[in-house]
């Protein structure tokens, strides 16, 4: 079945439910994000790089670009606004799919081969009440995550609670990222990164790379993963991304109804 039936089948299903005067309101909302995002062509797909503070999403930006382009600090959130890396060459196509993501600071960099921009989302535990809205607006749009954690944060109730086990289900390529690699021995940081998979089972979320870096000194995993999204179709990528929409959209519906019901997987 394609997409443009099962999304005529969604449309049909929001009707019948309204009809019987069920709870839409969620699914409806991802409908919409659904058809506009399918408004934005090209070959540019949205990256979010989302973390707690302090556990230095800003510094891997940076350490991927090569350049001091996002603030860091330990007492984040510096700024208010998300900060976007793209490569060079591809403003003018990602202004108006950066502006429906509600804006954000641009720069720009030679690239690595990958029609991605990567985007330095606000934190999402921060005390700021406006920065973890953003998050949550920001997060339904876009096409792949990187979770950023690090040694004293992975088992973060409010990255798992809030985050982890809303919208893994949603989402068709991410990665946990546990940063400050430099920080611990190699068995200690291997022993992190099994525990936060074991969480995972667990908690029955899809399982995804969890890549062990450092932002001051080794980076490899992550470059190695961001390289593997090069043979990533974009429009596969969309294709994954709309059904997983569609499927969450579904439980919404059941829920609305009273039934119960899982999401889809996602993947890495």
């Amino acid at each position: 079945m394609t997409l443009e039936l099962v999304q005529d089948a969604l449309g049909r299903a929001l009707e019948a439910a309204e009809a019987l005067e069920l709870e839409t309101v969620e699914a409806r909302a991802v409908e919409r994000t659904i058809e506009e995002r399918q408004g934005y062509p090209g070959d540019l797909y949205v990256l979010g790089l989302a973390g707690g503070t302090g556990v230095g999403k800003s510094s891997l930006l940076n350490a991927i670009a090569g350049a001091d382009i996002s603030p860091a600090g330990a007492r984040r959130p510096t700024t208010r606004s998300p900060v976007a890396l793209l490569p060079r060459g591809y403003e003018a196509e990602a202004a108006p799919l950066i502006e429906w993501l509600g804006g954000a600071e641009v720069q720009t960099w030679a690239g690595d081969g990958s029609a991605v921009a990567i985007v330095d989302l606000p934190d999402l535990d921060s005390i700021e009440p406006a920065h973890a809205a953003r998050v949550d607006a920001v997060l339904p749009k876009i096409d792949a995550v990187l979770w950023v954690t690090d040694p004293e944060k992975y088992d973060d109730a409010v990255l798992h609670d809030r985050y982890l086990l809303r919208w893994m289900q949603r989402l068709a390529r991410q990665a946990l990222v546990v940063n400050k690699a430099d920080r611990l021995a190699s068995g200690d940081m291997r022993r992190v990164c099994d525990d936060l998979s074991q969480r995972l089972r667990q908690e029955a979320l899809p399982a995804v790379p969890v890549l062990a870096v450092s932002a001051r000194s080794d980076i490899g995993p992550l470059r190695d993963w961001l390289l593997e999204g090069v043979s990533v179709s974009y429009t596969h990528l969309r294709a994954h991304e709309t059904y997983e929409g569609i499927s969450y959209a579904v439980l919404c519906l059941k829920k609305g109804g009273g039934g119960g019901g899982g999401g889809g997987g996602g993947g890495g």
